[in-house]
């Protein structure tokens, strides 16, 4: 039996299903998911609980299926008992499939899925499961305004509407996540057994990255000062920067001790070193 991934690679004949009326962020966001792994834009019908679902047809937010959270039990929650609505069915089941057949490493891949889930479908399950009055968001209510100012909130059009509306957030969010997860996945493999790494040659990456890693301080350009060099503590109490401005090359340090910045690299190289020694 093919994974859902599997059926929209294969160009899913029997096509996509979500319930008629009423459009609501759950479905909404959840087709544009679908599209984003590969789903035919012109594959999706919006039927009535009376309809018949094909064998091999996928359904969501409708029928009691897999993909939907009407029915009475088997529907996961989230640890406050919240039932995943729509959205997190399909992201928590299959975003990691889709992008590992995308190109993403499977570390990308399950971390850029959790945060996707962490900070944008968790919110949108909750308020599509509780309502918006105990679990208001922006993006669901401005969805709702422009649904319910239509001529035909419950139209097809209007539902492909709010599609074209909503897209750019849902795959900005994806986007976002799968980037996020690609920088910590560089960062991981450049900090491997180094004290410290060198961002002054091609990109830079912010000394959050490395916590958890073996590194202390980042050495990067500074964009406030060009032609300086900065120095940034991974965790400034445990092991701050050690320099004092105005001495030497040495021409500004935040009070916290998380950065400074330096007139040449070799001083802050320097400064490094001696950070190094007296925090080790």
């Amino acid at each position: 039996m093919k994974t859902l991934i599997e059926l929209i690679k294969s160009g899913n004949e029997h096509g996509f299903y979500t319930h008629c009326g009423i459009p609501h962020f759950d479905e909404t966001a959840g087709w544009i998911v679908l599209q984003e792994w590969g789903a035919d834009p012109d594959k999706l019908q919006r039927v009535p609980k009376s309809f018949k679902i094909p064998k091999d047809g996928v359904a969501f937010d409708t029928h009691f299926t897999e993909f939907d959270h009407h029915q009475a039990g088997g529907v996961p929650t989230y640890e406050d008992g919240v039932k995943y609505a729509s959205l997190g069915r399909l992201v928590s089941t299959y975003m990691v499939e889709a992008l590992t057949l995308a190109g993403k490493s499977k570390r990308v891949a399950e971390e850029a899925t959790k945060g996707f889930m962490d900070h944008f479908v968790t919110f949108m399950d909750h308020t599509d499961n509780e309502g918006p009055v105990k679990y208001p968001n922006t993006l669901t209510y401005m969805f709702n305004a422009l649904r319910d100012t239509h001529e035909n909130p419950s139209s097809d059009e209007t539902f492909n509407e709010l599609v074209s509306a909503m897209y750019q957030f849902v795959e900005s969010a994806i986007t976002k996540e799968v980037a996020d997860a690609e920088e910590r996945e560089t960062a991981a493999n450049l900090a491997e057994g180094k004290e410290w790494v060198d961002c002054t040659e091609g990109k830079y990456f912010k000394a959050a990255l490395f916590k958890g890693t073996t590194v202390k301080f980042v050495l990067g350009n500074d964009i406030q000062t060009p032609g300086n060099f900065n120095v940034t503590a991974v965790d400034s109490v445990a092991s701050p920067v050690i320099a004092v401005a105005g001495e030497g090359d040495c021409t500004f340090i935040h009070a916290g001790k998380f950065i400074a910045s330096f007139k040449t690299k070799e001083a802050a190289i320097t400064a490094i070193n001696n950070s190094l020694k007296i925090t080790e």
